[in-house]
């Protein structure tokens, strides 16, 4: 919850004014006592909704609003007070106050607040929430009990994945012959999941080559009952089973089971189910649905994952007329005239191809009327987050959408405090837009926005281990989902959110207070409490003047997208300022920047600034600057020494590299504990520059990723060819220097995750690098060069999980060498030199023991990936590979897919080919993924 953490932060705050100003006696003496009596009063709020939650008891909403409005106010009052300076010093002119008795009536104000809220407080809990049990709307745990699901049988874009699965079911097709086989099919709540096992199960033509067939709902049982239940629930089919023994209190061994277990929610053990069915050599399958992908992967090979997929625009029109038009029917002329009325299309694309939300909001709209107008489609996009949020299920307002509420509502109300807080941060993102996990870690750390336990002190790794684990889980349970889906982890590099979860989310998250938004030139926010958190999406026009009409001097938090720049002048508090791709900045908006005293996090991503504000070395909090995709190339080496700078993200040359400044960094990483976690990227030309990333390798103790590059390539052709030989000898030292440095580096300092390195076309011998590498996880290497080294050698490298050449000049055949790092997990080989892949890459038994995604990358219209050879026994756990060349395979395998012993990737999951990839190309992978034992998904790779 985020008053629980804003209260304890706040605590805190006080507390470490309160010893700062007791070094000032005698100016700060009453000042000392009214924050300390403020504190003691805290704590008694603390220990009193710590007994309550004991008690299953929690603040109310209004409640939860007072306090957390009073934290704010007392939090920015106190931020006010002290500004961390070289000397720790005590700064009131931070916000203009240098009035002693002022400070202490505003004391006397807080105190008094905190006083009424005392008072209140016991009356202003209530119980806690218990997620309904019951079994959700149109599910039935019983087999026999076809009415309920008749009404689902009618929806639109099933009969591709029904037939997809139905092939899967075939008696004796190579791939799963003899064995049991589990198949399961994920998608988030409300995306038809059980409507398309329900089908399944229903149709005779799918289960008339099975003797028996049971349906179980396992959310309605203990997860050690499931097997019992299906036992209870087994009966013969309506041809093979009518004529045999039903025997339902074991599974026979020569009988052919068809099992569906609907709704799991957590990762069960199969090992029960599969031991019942050990001596069935009948091709049995079951078949699961489920909302966690992690459920999902917990399978063994031989296994399938179906993940459903929202409508597209023509098959969500026909389910949204279907079901406006249900009660009354209609014929196939008023549905071709229906399905051309653009005007549906408004709340269409809100509901972003999930069934459940079409068929929702197709009731509401009828409930305007049988011939709904243009206002009437407006109105109800304007009103669905009203509906989807409204906490009275039963509600005849927004009866239509109680279904749908119970699929948001529920799985909301079961997250954890921060869980909940980590999923509403998301509601400033606007409709469609894919932000980076890593991005958006960082976001929720600098925003506070962290699930922790308050007792515990926790170093920055750990910080960042918790939002990580909770962004895990809120896509584990589709809350949030990864772009793209990958079906053997829940590892993603973007993200995004649903448009139902957007309008869900952006209702709870201005509700509390959490957010405020300006879409489109309109306000949406609370009416109680100041803004603290402001998204601003497309609104070009919002510059002039006040958004709205809002106050912004107590600000937090200011993300702008595709729209105008905010006057941010009198936002002094501001902690976050995302800008990207803002690209109307001016001179004086960079200005502004630097009074931002307590700002975090910086975004100036993909705009427009072709330098850096000169006093952005003066912010003493800030955390983490990105300019990436700007014209910005000189970075002032004195931020790198700001106490709680951590993340640097753009391609610089360092200025003010002076004597006194080397001094400085020198004695800076030394004796402090600087807590830099990503430095790139540095340019290394300079002596100069080269000495202070060798420094701040070796001793900055938080430190993880490191990114060089090179700004000037090697020109043979220069008259100062001598110059440009001499600069070529000092950088084919760098490994050297480096691998020297990092084994220099303290026991206390944290493992290296990433180093990465743009050799510019210098030639080098980097790649050497690899033979005593013991303590980096990631290398990536562009235009660089050199051999690989001996096989002997690269079994002894233990802690290398990410690699990536690009453009080193080796040939296919050379390149299968690195199949003898043991520990390699991720593989991606880019190449812009086409002949160098005309010759086979080889995977041996034993290669690539760790392996899980291998990625060939080759620019230019005719490249090619290299011929890849799988020999017999290997058994290596590559789950994806990707083939992301324009032209497809070289020739040399005889195989037009370009990879021969495709079958022998047990645990491939994904085939991704190019972008441009020939119809007939992806024809022939999919045929191919056909006769493989886990029917991996083939797919072109999404831009």
């Amino acid at each position: 919850m985020e008053v629980v953490r804003t209260v304890g932060s706040v605590a805190g705050c006080i507390n470490k004014l309160v010893n700062l100003i007791e070094k000032h006696k005698k100016r700060a003496r009453d000042l000392t006592g009214g924050l300390k009596s403020m504190k003691a009063d805290f704590d008694i709020i603390m220990d009193l909704r710590l007994e309550k939650e004991k008690q299953k008891l929690q603040l109310t909403p209004g409640m939860q609003l007072q306090l957390q409005e009073l934290a704010y106010d007392i939090d920015d009052f106190v931020q006010g007070l002290w500004v961390p300076g070289p000397c720790s010093s005590f700064v009131l002119a931070a916000t203009g106050w240098d009035s002693r008795a002022l400070l202490i009536d505003r004391i006397g104000d807080f105190k008094e607040r905190i006083k009424n809220l005392k008072d209140e407080l016991p009356k202003g809990f209530e119980p806690v929430p218990i997620a309904g049990a019951s079994t959700p709307a149109g599910s039935s745990s019983s087999a026999g009990s076809p009415v309920s699901c008749a009404q689902e049988l009618d929806l639109v874009g099933i009969e591709g994945p029904k037939l997809e699965i139905q092939k899967l079911l075939s008696l004796g097709i190579e791939p799963h012959r003899g064995r049991l086989s589990v198949i399961s099919i994920v998608g988030c709540s409300g995306s038809g999941k059980t409507a398309l096992a329900r089908a399944l199960y229903q149709d005779d033509a799918v289960t008339k080559n099975f003797h028996y067939k049971a349906w179980v709902v396992a959310s309605d049982h203990n997860p050690a009952d499931i097997l019992s239940k299906i036992r209870q629930q087994v009966r013969p089919t309506s041809t093979l089973g009518s004529n045999s023994e039903d025997d339902s209190d074991h599974f026979q061994k020569n009988k052919r089971y068809l099992v569906f277990v609907d709704d799991v929610q957590r990762v069960t053990s199969w090992k029960d189910i599969s031991n019942a069915f050990r001596e069935n050599v009948m091709d049995s399958r079951i078949i699961v649905t489920t909302s966690v992908p992690s459920v999902a992967r917990a399978r063994s090979s031989g296994s399938y994952m179906y993940t459903v997929k929202g409508l597209d625009m023509e098959n969500s029109r026909r389910l949204f007329w279907a079901k406006f038009w249900q009660d009354d029917g209609y014929s196939a002329e008023d549905e071709a005239g229906l399905c051309n009325n653009d005007n549906v299309d408004i709340i269409i694309n809100k509901c972003d191809g999930l069934p459940m939300a079409l068929i929702s909001a197709a009731k509401y709209l009828r409930e305007k009327g049988p011939n709904p107008t243009v206002e009437n489609f407006k109105q109800v996009s304007q009103e669905l987050r009203d509906c989807l949020a409204c906490c009275e299920t039963t509600s005849e307002d927004f009866s239509a959408f109680a279904q749908m509420r119970k699929a948001l509502v529920e799985p909301y109300e079961k997250l954890k405090h921060g869980e909940k807080e980590c999923l509403l941060y998301v509601s400033i993102f606007s409709h469609g837009h894919q932000t980076t996990t890593k991005s958006l870690v960082r976001r929720l750390i600098a925003e506070g926005l962290v699930p922790r336990d308050d007792d515990v002190i926790k170093d920055s790794e750990s910080v960042v281990g918790d939002v990580r684990e909770c962004l895990r889980k809120l896509m584990d349970h589709s809350m949030i989902e990864p772009i793209p889906v990958r079906n053997y982890t829940n590892v993603a590099k973007r993200c995004r959110v649903h448009s139902i979860m957007l309008e869900f989310t952006i209702k709870k998250a201005v509700s509390r207070n959490f957010v405020s938004l300006i879409h489109e030139e309109k306000a949406l926010r609370s009416k109680t409490g100041k803004v603290r958190r402001l998204t601003v999406q497309s609104s070009p026009d919002v510059r002039s003047g006040h958004p709205e009409k809002m106050d912004l001097s107590v600000l937090r938090s200011l993300a702008i997208f595709k729209s105008g720049i905010v006057d941010f002048e009198e936002c002094k508090l501001v902690r976050v300022l995302n800008l990207q791709g803002c690209n109307q900045l001016t001179r004086e908006d960079l200005d502004k920047i630097s009074g931002l005293l307590f700002l975090k996090y910086l975004s100036l991503r993909n705009t427009n600034i072709q330098e850096l504000p000169d006093n952005v070395k003066e912010l003493k909090f800030l955390e983490t600057l990105d300019t990436r995709d700007t014209g910005v190339k000189k970075f002032p080496v004195e931020v790198i020494m700001l106490p709680r700078f951590a993340y640097l993200f753009g391609k610089y040359e360092l200025t003010n590299v002076d004597s006194k400044n080397m001094k400085k960094l020198t004695k800076f990483f030394s004796e402090k504990d600087s807590q830099l976690h990503t430095l790139g990227a540095i340019s290394v030309d300079k002596t100069k520059d080269l000495e202070i990333v060798l420094l701040v390798v070796q001793h900055a103790r938080e430190l993880k990723k490191v990114k060089l590059w090179y700004n000037h390539t090697l020109n043979l052709e220069s008259q100062d060819f001598w110059q440009t030989v001499v600069r070529q000898r000092a950088r084919s030292k760098l490994a050297e220097n480096l691998e020297s440095t990092i084994k220099k580096r303290p026991i206390k300092c944290m493992h290296l995750e990433s180093v990465s390195i743009d050799f510019n076309g210098v030639p080098n011998s980097f790649l050497g690098f690899l033979r005593t590498f013991g303590n980096i996880g990631s290398i990536k290497l562009r235009k660089g060069s050199g051999s690989i080294p001996r096989i002997e050698e690269l079994q002894q490298v233990r802690d290398l999980q990410k690699l990536h050449l690009f453009s080193t000049g080796l040939r296919s055949e050379q390149l299968g060498a690195l199949q003898h790092l043991q520990c390699l997990q991720y593989l991606k080989l880019s190449e812009d030199r086409n002949k160098l892949w005309n010759s086979i890459f080889r995977v041996e038994a034993g290669g690539f023991k760790s392996l899980i995604w291998l990625c060939f990358e080759a620019s230019g219209p005719n490249s090619k990936h290299p011929p890849v050879l799988i020999d017999q026994g290997v058994k290596t756990p590559l789950a994806t590979l990707q083939l992301l060349c324009k032209g497809g395979p070289h020739e040399g395998t005889g195989e037009p897919l370009g990879v021969v012993g495709i079958s022998r990737l047990l645990k491939l999951n994904e085939v991704i080919l190019h972008h441009s990839a020939a119809d007939n190309a992806v024809g022939v992978w999919k045929q191919a993924a056909e006769g493989h034992i886990n029917k991996p998904y083939v797919e072109k790779q999404q831009l």
